[in-house]
């Protein structure tokens, strides 16, 4: 996304008088890709074929007695049927078998879902941003981790955008994807990878837009989820919870967060502003085992801001970043323990902020629109991308995300 994407988490609170209208103005130029992307796909699926066992009928026994001699074994034994290979969309695919609901019985930890495209950019004189080539093909398939194969569904052709595999769930046989379109335009979808079925992807009723995005699991399986817009940096909508099941519950709704969301390195919490009526801030902090939530007043900054973030939480002060209405721009205070707003002699913007790792690319999230580095046999199958399941929930994925252009 170039330019758009996050460059140092102070920018998540830029000058905007009018970021409501400008998100919802991108948000509408991105319905092409939800539209095009909303219909039920088919997975291309080989029909296993069914190998006929040849018997040879038993000698007869013979007339004398028996011989004391062992029977000489075949010089040719028996081989494994020969696997059934998935019918291929495009040549340049890997070979890859047909998948069962046998083989889904043991997919697990280690496992990869993959991402094969050949989508490529055609630039033309009527496009500002040109438009991709319709011949392109996206399919989603398994690796297992002695590097076996297997073909799942092919992506829709009108799509218009290129995919990302943001989180994927094998027990319930889904994954969840982002879909980058060519210049503003984005959406996340929910796939079925039996089925092949998608839907748009949010966590409440489908006339409110959002962004969610993954950022951590839980060692109970739990996933977070947050509300994120991104390519541009208002504040977070919301972060919801995952269950094992799939479904989606509300920790915090729309419009309560003021800015970024701060999460501790050391505890599993999370941190955010929350305004009241009066202007003034307090802290609140989740506690993302427990589901806990403590407040802290803070007061307010003496300035006529516009709006102000967590930066960071250093006990007992807590550090917050504000964006004024005049010329000077961005401020940034260290709140005391006795509510006292003091300008910060120094930049304390923290890199544990849940814009700056998803805009980032940071390996503490499961998921940056900077995609993944791929390397070793992963790397050598040209895979667009990967998401190998960690070998415990909430243990670190195997495949760390691509670095973004933000500095430390």
């Amino acid at each position: 996304m170039g330019d758009e994407r996050l460059a140092r988490p102070s920018t998540l609170l830029g000058e905007h008088d009018t970021e409501r209208a400008e998100v919802a103005a991108r948000r509408r130029r991105r319905t092409a890709v939800l539209t095009a992307g909303s219909v039920a796909l088919v997975a291309v699926l080989a029909l296993s074929a069914t190998a006929a066992v040849l018997h040879r009928p038993a000698p007869a026994p013979p007339a004398g007695p028996p011989s004391s001699v062992a029977p000489t074994p075949s010089a040719t034994p028996s081989a494994d049927p020969t696997p059934v290979l998935a019918t291929k969309a495009d040549a340049s695919e890997p070979d890859a078998r047909v998948m069962t609901d046998e083989t889904w019985d043991e997919v697990g930890p280690g496992w990869a879902l993959t991402l094969f495209s050949t989508m490529s950019v055609v630039v033309s004189e009527d496009d500002n941003y040109g438009h991709f080539d319709p011949a392109g093909v996206q399919a989603l398939f398994l690796v297992a981790p002695d590097a076996t194969t297997y073909r799942l569904l092919t992506l829709p052709a009108d799509t218009d955008a290129e995919a990302q595999v943001m989180w994927w769930d094998p027990e319930r046989r889904k994954a969840w994807l982002f879909l980058q379109g060519l210049g503003e335009s984005w959406g996340q979808l929910e796939v079925d990878l039996v089925t092949g079925s998608q839907t748009p992807l949010t966590f409440g009723p489908s006339d409110v837009r959002q962004d969610p995005a993954p950022v951590r699991q839980m060692p109970d399986g739990r996933v977070l989820w947050a509300d994120n817009d991104p390519l541009f940096s208002a504040s977070v909508g919301g972060l919801y919870w995952q269950a094992t099941d799939g479904a989606f519950t509300t920790i915090v709704g729309p419009g309560v967060i003021e800015g970024d969301v701060w999460l501790d390195p050391s505890t599993p919490r999370a941190a955010y502003l929350a305004p009241d009526a009066a202007g003034d801030y307090s802290l609140v902090s989740y506690d993302l085992t427990k589901g806990s939530t403590g407040t802290r007043p803070l007061g307010a900054p003496s300035v006529d801001r516009h709006r102000c973030s967590v930066a960071d939480v250093e006990a007992p002060s807590v550090f917050v970043t504000c964006t004024t209405y005049d010329a000077i721009g961005l401020h940034q205070y260290e709140v005391t323990a006795a509510g006292e707003w003091r300008e910060a002699t120094e930049d304390h913007t923290s890199p544990s902020t849940i814009q700056w790792m998803l805009g980032c690319g940071t390996p503490d999230v499961l998921w940056s629109t900077n995609g993944r580095e791929l390397s070793g046999a992963l790397a050598a199958q040209g895979w667009r991308d990967a998401l190998i399941l960690p070998t415990t929930p909430g243990g670190p994925l195997p495949v760390p995300n691509r670095g973004g252009a933000c500095g430390e």
